[in-house]
């Protein structure tokens, strides 16, 4: 009824290899594709470098500082400031608690310099400072 049809050994191997390259050839693509999304798609910038930012990290500190991308694991904060809690009487000799805005260096023993760099995956959130906040007014009188 049905006759054999004699297929070269030769076609049997072509079609092997074929299926092996379209299959090598899938691999590479999704290889390259999740490269892509672990390092370009995500050091796409979400801030503006040269406007200041609050960054809060999950061991509730505060920075305020211009933000740029450093590596996939860490971002640069570059001139960075956070506040400081100090008791201190005020003139009828009642404590109360008034916060600053200082730079590392004016605060820490160990007078960092220059940048400081957050782990991407400590921050909880960061957002652009307003033209009119109290904070930038600080930054921008202090550089003066």
């Amino acid at each position: 009824m049905f006759s054999k049809i004699k297929i070269p050994a030769l076609y049997v191997v072509a079609g092997i290899v074929s299926v092996l390259v379209v299959l090598a050839l899938i691999l590479c693509n999704l290889v390259l594709l999740d490269y892509y999304m672990k390092t370009v798609a995500s050091e796409k910038s979400v801030y503006e470098q040269d406007k200041y930012h609050i960054v809060y990290m999950n061991n509730n500190l505060f920075y305020f500082c211009k933000l740029e991308s450093y590596n996939s694991e860490y971002v640069e904060c570059k001139d960075p400031y956070y506040l400081v809690r100090k008791k201190e009487e005020n003139n009828d000799g009642v404590e109360e608690d008034k916060i600053y805005v200082r730079r590392p260096a004016e605060e820490e023993i160990y007078n960092p310099e220059g940048s400081i760099y957050l782990k991407k995956d400590n921050i909880v959130y960061l957002a652009k400072l307003s033209d009119d906040s109290v904070v930038l007014e600080y930054i921008k009188n202090e550089s003066k």
